[in-house]
């Protein structure tokens, strides 16, 4: 398979962490000949189109916001990576190998810069088909994850990719058919990392928001399908017409918070003190992005204005909503909202080919989109709660979120909260979080849930574990061409 890439910016995939992921600044080392001050690239627009090793182009939205943008680029020890950048005015070709960093820095034609970091990161380990004994059988799951070299693997995998501390679990029906933890929860005082190990969900958080509004659509208190401001007397006119299921496909064009400049100088106690009422404040008379419908654009803005008229509507707050809603149903007794000032599970980084813990903020006005924090046990209880109906029934669940209209076509496809990934033997839901903090994936018809929750950001490890046990339980992966 081709060597991917994980993008750190607005717009980019289901590995994104939010629109706060990126930032820190570690130490450059230029590939270029030239000096550092003049590894640049001049730009009139802010879509930039990367090419890896001579791939086919993708494209890459430049963030002039945050400090670094960073691109993660799969990186041998063995043979150097060409990574080529080309707006439509200027070129840039570098080379990266092993664990090295660069810096250069995007110019647009406004004269605002974008400071861009490559960071490489290990080449994946891809799926090899001989977990487990033989054809897998929707009848005998677990026999299939015990039987071959899972748990090798994933060894393998903590490893080399430099992770603190792993958990996973795979949860059939009611019953845990899979669990395994790996490494420690805090490098410092050696404690293990286990299955209540609570860790950052990030963009995750966002299964947790969709499974909310379908239970209150379910129950008739949100028409998912009526516009926004059936619940928003004050919606901007641009804003009309719009249907409240956009605000979670990232379709509606709603301006983005952090693309505005004031915000980010804020400092983080104001940031933190933000209301969804401020939120929408700062952006209701900004022109959309783009026309409802017409693009795709990954944000958390629209999510906090969704929270600000859902609560004015219930009467109740965002995390009374979700204990009556989505927590309680499910027996869940350690998920909840990471004070943005400091209550939150310790996280690590690579810099320069070394651990170091992440200096980390997430303000609550932002929550619904990123910032709750959970464990592989309290998921595995909400797999369980899936199966059984005590959050919102499987047929409706599956009614609202495979439906085609409500599925935005990127990278991956994009549903309510949800991405939507197709294998041989059926369909999954779900979300990742800080590019390999966390991955949460449920299959509904073979009722199966899935979830990877690692202590260390920017390592793509919870992502790509999900999609292999995924591959092992269901076939594989379906693209539009086919099965990879």
């Amino acid at each position: 398979m081709a060597a991917a890439v994980a993008i750190v910016s607005h717009g980019c995939s289901a590995t994104c962490d939010s629109e706060l992921q990126g930032r820190g600044s570690p130490r450059a080392r230029p590939i270029e000949t030239a000096p550092p001050t003049s590894a640049s690239l001049r730009s009139n627009k802010k879509v930039i189109a990367l090419q890896i090793n001579g791939e086919p182009e993708r494209r890459w939205t430049v963030a002039p916001e945050l400090s670094p943008d960073t691109l993660r680029v799969e990186c041998s020890d063995q043979a150097a990576t060409k990574v080529r950048f080309t707006s439509d005015v200027d070129e840039k070709i570098f080379t990266v190998s092993g664990d090295e960093h660069l810096q250069f820095e995007v110019i647009l034609s406004d004269g605002t810069k974008a400071l861009t970091e490559i960071e490489c990161i290990p080449l994946r380990i891809r799926y090899r088909g001989d977990y487990g004994a033989g054809k897998p059988s929707p009848d005998n799951f677990a026999a299939d994850l015990s039987a071959g070299i899972l748990e090798r693997h994933l060894q393998e995998m903590v490893e080399k990719r430099k992770i603190p501390g792993l958990a996973v679990v795979v949860v059939q029906d009611q019953k845990i058919i899979f669990q395994k933890s790996y490494g420690v929860s805090d490098r410092k005082t050696r404690r293990p990392f286990t299955g209540e190990t609570p860790v950052r969900l990030a963009s995750a958080t966002k299964v947790l928001t969709g499974l909310l509004m379908l239970s209150l659509a379910e129950d008739g208190v949100i028409d998912l399908e009526s516009p926004i401001e059936t619940y928003l007397a004050k919606a901007p006119a641009a804003w009309r017409g719009i249907p409240v299921w956009r605000m979670l496909n990232h379709t509606t064009g709603i301006p983005r918070l952090l693309s505005q400049p004031g915000f980010g100088k804020l400092s983080k106690q104001e940031q933190a003190a933000f209301t969804y009422r401020q939120v929408f404040d700062r952006i209701k008379d900004l022109p959309l992005d783009f026309q409802p419908g017409s693009d795709m654009r990954y944000q958390q803005s629209a999510y906090s204005v969704l929270a600000m008229f859902t609560t004015e509507t219930t009467g109740k707050s965002w995390d009374e909503l979700l204990e009556l809603h989505v927590f309680g149903p499910a027996n869940m007794t350690s998920t909840r909202y990471g004070d943005s000032l400091g209550d939150h599970p310790p996280g690590y980084v690579l810099d320069n080919g070394a651990l170091r813990k992440e200096d980390y903020y997430y303000p609550r006005a932002l929550s619904m989109g990123g910032g709750y924090n959970s464990s592989a046990n309290d998921i595995a209880r909400l797999f369980k709660s899936f199966s059984a109906g005590a959050i919102v029934s499987m047929d409706y669940l599956k009614s609202q979120v495979f439906r085609d209209e409500r599925i935005a076509d990127g990278r991956d496809r994009y549903g309510i909260a949800t991405i939507v990934k197709e294998f041989e033997n059926g369909a999954t839901i779900g979300h990742s979080g800080g590019g390999g903090l966390a991955d949460i994936r449920y299959a509904p018809d073979a009722k199966v849930g899935i979830a990877v929750f690692s202590n260390r950001s920017g390592s793509d490890i919870a992502y790509d574990i999900t999609d292999e046990i995924s591959e092992l339980l269901l076939g594989k992966k379906k693209t539009k061409a086919g099965a990879e």
